[in-house]
């Protein structure tokens, strides 16, 4: 038993260790794609002097996003570097999907699964299947930092006791971070909330609907569909709409 416990600890030890360095020698100083974006960004914020307006840049839409994260991490390396260094994003960026690690493996002890648990789990979210994440400084902030907010958001709101300020404070916290790191972290509105029912967690509701209910209108203050996927959206039908749901689970599971 023990032999076998080692040997996962190995393979979990292993693969998370060749994850970590092939992004190392894989990695290039080099904007990609959206890149270009936060480029742009760091330079105007730098050349405006209103706070509102740098608030703005901060927080405007990007595609149909609210990517203040990106932005600010952007801004930190630039001030501390004097330059904006993609290495350093990507650097920063798959620190969120190392970050989970500390969540797994509480609820590994917590529930007592076993460690066989854990490293299947960490096989799922260490591999290269996302590989193109994993190298762009940019999407790896955005799509693993919506990650890590939305599971430490959720472990807080659901794990701690029914009188947990503190925790239920930090769960709003995560929520609004993870409105303002990528757009699919609105559905953190109605899941919170539904969990909070289902746990009967009555006087919590509340203050949730009003929080996150008043971040999720924010979020879609000045809110603009991007010309492309307005047209796409007014010309679709319900044929086009499952095959739609058809190709998006078929790039899910293609291997």
């Amino acid at each position: 038993m023990k032999i076998t416990k080692y040997i996962l600890f190995l393979v979990f030890f292993a693969a998370i260790s060749y994850w970590a360095v092939t992004i190392y020698e894989y990695q290039l100083n080099i904007p990609h794609w959206d890149d270009h974006a936060i480029k742009t960004f760091v330079d105007s914020f730098n050349k405006t002097e209103s706070f509102k307006d740098k608030l703005y840049l901060l927080v405007k839409l990007h595609n149909e996003h609210r990517i203040a994260t990106t932005r600010i991490l952007s801004l930190f390396t630039f001030l501390i570097l004097g330059t904006l260094n993609f290495s350093i994003l990507i650097f920063l960026g798959n620190l969120f999907l190392i970050g989970l690690l500390p969540l797994l493996i509480r609820i590994q002890q917590n529930t007592k699964s076993p460690f066989g648990f854990l490293v299947c789990t960490s096989l799922l979210l260490f591999n290269f299947y996302n590989y193109e994440n994993s190298l762009w400084g940019m999407a790896s902030i955005q799509n693993y930092g919506i990650l890590f907010f939305v599971f430490y958001a959720l472990y807080f709101l659901i794990k701690f006791p029914l009188k947990g300020f503190l925790h239920f404070s930090i769960a709003i916290l995560l929520t609004v971070l993870a409105f303002l790191t990528s757009g699919n972290g609105i559905l953190l509105f109605p899941l919170g909330l539904f969990f909070l029912i289902i746990q009967k967690k009555y006087f919590k509701i509340v203050p949730w609907i009003l929080i996150i209910g008043a971040s999720f209108l924010v979020y879609f203050y000045y809110y603009e569909h991007r010309p492309d996927s307005k047209a796409a959206l007014q010309s679709a039908n319900l044929l086009i709409f499952i095959k739609g749901i058809l190709v998006l689970t078929g790039s899910l599971i293609d291997i």
